[in-house]
């Protein structure tokens, strides 16, 4: 007796005439990957839940910026310190224009002048005792900080 043929729907990709046993196979390889899939995504979720306990735990202000300067992550003290209420007010803006765009004398810092930008940029490691960042609500605040850049 031949195998009948009959029309299924499937994701795009898989969407075809095809006999049961190759549909089966299809949908089982499907159903495999997606459950490893979510099984690396949420073991990438509990490593990045664990890595912010940490970086929660310190008492420093501890914020990380991409190659554009955006803000990547962000501590808890650093959130209170600056007056954040929430790391989505600082995560994916530009933490030079958010917390460091002007001196002590609120005079703007060009970000080529900026000592955070200029470690990112020459990939060498900074201590500065003589600067200030700024609050959410626009007052400064005397800061000694290190920017090292990770590689």
């Amino acid at each position: 007796m031949a195998a009948s043929r009959f029309r299924i729907a499937l994701p795009p990709l898989l969407a075809c005439t095809a006999r049961p046993a190759v549909v089966l196979a299809a949908l089982v390889a499907v159903l495999i990957f997606r459950r490893f899939s979510f099984r690396v995504i949420r073991l990438l979720q509990a490593n990045q839940d664990h890595l912010q306990l940490i970086l929660d735990s310190a008492a420093e202000a501890i914020y990380g910026i991409d190659l554009n300067g955006n803000c990547t992550f962000v501590n808890a003290s650093c959130l209170k310190i600056l007056g954040y209420k929430d790391s989505s007010e600082l995560i994916g803006k530009n933490a030079h224009n958010l917390i460091h765009h002007s001196n002590r004398h609120g005079q703007p810092m060009r970000i080529e002048d900026c000592h955070v930008s200029q470690a990112l940029r020459e990939g060498q490691g900074t201590h500065i005792d003589n600067e200030v960042f700024w609050r959410r609500d626009g007052s400064s605040l005397p800061v000694s900080y290190t920017a090292l850049p990770i590689r």
